[in-house]
């Protein structure tokens, strides 16, 4: 039977805070309560008015603490902690956006921490937020952002967003903004992958990757990583959501390598040497750790896909040490 590494796991509750108060403060409270009960009816129409405010004036104060610097191919995510949950640094990079991993404990008897959700930081200019247009007003940090049942969006400087998402077993949305409020980066830097290809196909360039194993940056495999090369213009503006099909009139070639016992074609013997089957060519690490995988869309050949997999260095994957930028690992 294929070990496979589940992201469909079920969401951890919430656990509900501490009380602020306690009971010597409510008795304290009431026995000033008459005299100041004008002063608390004034105020409270102050406190209503204010919320009407920033409900409608979004970026009334600063957001959280995020600068989004460097190259088309740098993360700034810094990894943190959101109670029981852990945000990674950024897994997967592209010229639009960033990507971290949320991570998290399941309720199932003996299971591991799993990813839970993602952390989506774009560029200014980059997110089209129409799809929140509707969505409940919650604070994330110093501004208001906007919640759906998946996911919370805030923008974190002007016209530049961030998202948090979940799926299937979802996060709450108390989960969700507490993964939100604490986004904050870090220095840039270059993130390496597990192997470096020597050839690419004929006008092929490097468009985006990291270390998790597909676009959308949910997929986590140990020691995995990705690669994703087009041939066309691709467009990194007004995004719904992260651009997991580069689009119409752009062909993609995407690379990943992982524990060769999580490949759907595993021969019984290693195979160095490469092999294909269907639109996918695969080659396995001389000790046999580990696979390399292609996989191209129309008009990409397997004779193309087999030379790139056969062309591949691959790095010790468990020594990151040795692993490649990410900026050089393509051509």
């Amino acid at each position: 039977m294929q070990r496979r590494l589940s992201d469909l796991l079920e969401a951890a509750k919430a656990d509900a805070p501490a009380p602020r108060y306690g009971v010597e403060d409510a008795v304290r409270a009431g026995r000033r309560l008459r005299r100041r009960r004008a002063a608390w009816a004034t105020a409270a129409v102050a406190a209503v008015v204010a919320v009407a405010a920033v409900i409608a004036l979004p970026r009334l104060l600063p957001g959280p603490d995020f600068d989004y610097a460097g190259g088309d191919l740098t993360a700034t995510i810094q990894s943190y902690e959101a109670g029981p949950l852990t945000v990674t640094e950024a897994v997967q990079v592209s010229p639009g956006y960033q990507i971290a991993q949320v991570i998290g404990p399941t309720t199932k008897k003996g299971a591991k921490p799993a990813v839970r959700g993602t952390v989506t930081v774009f560029r200014p200019g980059v997110f089209d937020p129409a799809g929140f247009a509707t969505g409940t007003a919650v604070p994330v940090g110093g501004v208001t952002g906007r919640s759906r049942p998946d996911a919370v969006a805030w923008e974190y400087a002007e016209d530049a967003w961030a998202v948090v998402r979940t799926w299937q077993a979802r996060l709450t949305r108390a989960q969700l903004i507490a993964v939100a409020a604490g986004l904050r980066s870090t220095a840039p830097r270059t993130p390496t992958v597990g192997f470096k290809l020597t050839t690419v196909p004929a006008g092929f360039t490097l468009d985006s990757g990291g270390r998790a194993n597909d676009a959308t940056g949910r997929s986590a495999l140990p020691n995995g990583s990705y690669l994703r090369l087009v041939k066309g213009d691709v467009s990194y503006r007004n995004l719904p959501d992260v651009l997991a099909d580069p689009g119409p009139g752009v062909q993609a070639v995407e690379v990943r390598v992982y524990p060769r016992e999580y490949g759907q074609e595993v021969p019984p013997a290693v195979q160095p040497a490469g092999y294909c089957r269907g639109d996918r060519c695969y080659r396995d690490s001389a000790d046999g750790k580990v696979q390399i995988e292609a996989a191209g869309g129309p008009g990409t050949s397997t004779a193309d896909l087999l030379a790139l997999v056969k062309g591949a260095t691959f790095a010790v994957p468990d020594d990151p040490g040795t692993w490649y930028p990410l900026t050089s690992a393509a051509g």
